[in-house]
């Protein structure tokens, strides 16, 4: 006699667990597409995706010749120095059989001493000059496109063997992640970054005239390197303050130092000194770096092939819809009423969020 109503009651639980799976879906569904559109643990995401970076060994072909408080004591302030400096700097790294030698600094404006040193640019055959852009527009293809770009003199430019650019461009924390391996200006012409430009000059190569993406991807140097929809790289930093070898512009100068150090090496010059504000902050070093070392950290990466891949928004968002899924199949189990389903509950929800 009591059976049917038995039946009957375990009926309406089935039925009232799969209404509470499919609210339970609908609701995940609904938080699954509001974090992906809206993205409010975007910066939580980037700190927690720090702490799993590994401090690894950089590359040992690359030298640091920093303009560094001892250079601006040697020779006075940078906005005096003559540019017989850099020539006597290129023959110095030249003779010692520096392999590539780049300039995170813009020589945007003519001097007396142009001649020569656009002469030292023609004889190396190996520098690559900077040059730099700002005041982002939108853009259509992905490629940060900027309305304002600062050129090397026209004089120095046309000798150097490559010109990159050396936007450097923080997340949102103001943490620098990532480069643009390219960038362009509103009239279309296109600028790999300082590192890339570098990088072509090593391997005697030419930069193509588009910069095409296959999955996410484009090959130089016989290597796949992995981009997002802007043309940027993210950076795996080995290279941080006294990992990479680091000699004084100064002593570059004047010949100072030891050529085995730069023998068949990459050199990059760029500002060290205390108080220069081209300085950064990223994931693995407590204090800021030196933007010189942001691109050296970008040819380290390409070099070492270490590269970090990022997941994509549509893995994002299916990963959580396979959550959804189990919270909704598996919560309704739990029951609702007690205090201590609540908590049961409760505990396998945090659970696996956290997993």
């Amino acid at each position: 006699m009591n059976k049917f109503p038995a039946k009957k009651t375990r009926g309406r639980r089935t039925w009232r667990r799969i209404i509470h799976t499919a609210i339970l879906f609908g609701i995940g569904v609904l938080i699954t597409i509001l974090i992906t559109l809206l993205q409010p643990f975007y910066t939580f995401n980037l700190w927690f995706a720090d702490q799993f970076l590994e401090t690894e060994d950089p590359s040992t072909n690359i030298v640091i010749a920093g303009i560094d408080d001892f250079s601006l004591e040697t020779y006075g302030r940078w906005s005096e120095w003559s540019r017989e400096l850099h020539v006597a700097a290129i023959e110095n790294l030249t003779a010692a059989g520096a392999t590539v030698i780049g300039y995170d600094i813009v020589f945007a404006d003519t001097s007396p001493d142009d001649a020569d040193f656009a002469a030292a640019l023609a004889n190396a055959r190996n520098v690559v000059l900077a040059a730099a852009g700002s005041d982002r527009v939108p853009n259509q293809d992905g490629i940060v496109t900027l309305g304002r770009f600062l050129t090397p003199a026209e004089t120095l430019g046309q000798p150097a063997e490559q010109i990159g650019h050396v936007n450097v461009i923080p997340d949102h924390d103001g943490k620098v992640r990532r480069i643009p391996v390219v960038i362009k200006g509103t009239d279309g012409q296109i600028y790999p970054s300082l590192g890339l430009a570098m990088l072509f000059t090593l391997f005697h190569q030419e930069p193509p005239a588009s910069y095409e993406q296959d999955n996410h991807k484009i090959t130089l140097f016989a290597r796949n390197i992995p981009l997002d929809d802007a043309y940027f790289m993210r950076l795996n930093y080995a290279v941080t303050d006294g990992s990479l070898t680091t000699i004084s512009y100064a002593d570059v100068i004047s010949g100072n130092f030891e050529p085995s150090l730069v023998k068949n090496k990459i050199v990059l010059i760029g500002m060290t000194s205390t108080g220069d504000i081209d300085t950064w902050s990223i994931p693995v070093a407590a204090s800021r770096v030196s933007g010189v070392l942001v691109h050296a950290a970008e040819i380290d990466t390409i070099l070492r092939t270490k590269f970090l891949t990022e997941a994509g928004t549509g893995t994002t968002a299916l990963i959580m819809l396979l959550l959804t899924a189990m919270c909704a199949g598996i919560l309704p189990l739990f029951g609702t009423w007690r205090w201590t389903d609540v908590i049961k509950t409760t505990a396998f929800a945090v659970g696996l969020l956290a997993v």
